[in-house]
């Protein structure tokens, strides 16, 4: 179908909001947030453990809990893009696995080889749609035979190493 408005030179304004399915086109990228570990944590041995990310580097709508449970819960219903980083040092050729949990499952699994270098950075992100009641949390293991640390920042550029966050898609 054709819809003509005005004529050639003509200047129309159109007062409303664009739908599209009925739904309103646009919006903005939240809930959002970005938390970060500003200091090492200990992971034990041959266990998952959870990683505190006790600073938040933005919080539009108070959706992490940076406090008691350090987890992201949307609080807004739709599809969320949802990552971490996470650094370890002192790891020589062992397993080290990051993942991200949904309603305290595996959601994400993120894991390494081998490697010599004894420090390892583990990124992954994913989309997902979530329910507004929905929580996501950052769990880590090794198995070097003692507990090794999550790094945190602590240089005067307060660099981020370890960090979690996510953020509203627009749909």
């Amino acid at each position: 179908n054709t819809i003509t408005i005005g004529a050639s030179g003509d200047t129309t304004n159109i007062v409303g909001t664009l739908q599209n399915n009925g739904a309103a086109v646009g919006g903005a990228n939240t809930p959002a947030f970005q938390a970060a570990r500003t200091t090492n944590q200990s992971i034990a041995n041959n266990a998952f453990t959870k990683i505190q990310f006790q600073t938040e580097n933005f919080d539009t709508n108070s959706t992490y809990d940076k406090d008691t449970n350090y987890r992201f819960t949307p609080g807004v219903a739709g599809k969320y893009y949802i990552y971490t980083q996470v650094q370890m040092a002192g790891l020589s050729a062992d397993l080290y696995i990051v993942n991200i949990y949904k309603n305290g499952a595996t959601w994400l699994n993120i894991r390494n080889g081998s490697d010599t270098s004894g420090e390892y950075v583990l990124t992954g992100a994913a989309v997902d749609t979530a329910d507004s009641n929905d929580y996501y949390e950052v769990f880590a293991y090794q198995n070097s035979g003692g507990a090794l640390n999550v790094i945190g920042y602590s240089d005067a550029a307060a660099r981020i190493y370890t960090a979690f966050g996510a953020y509203k898609l627009i749909t």
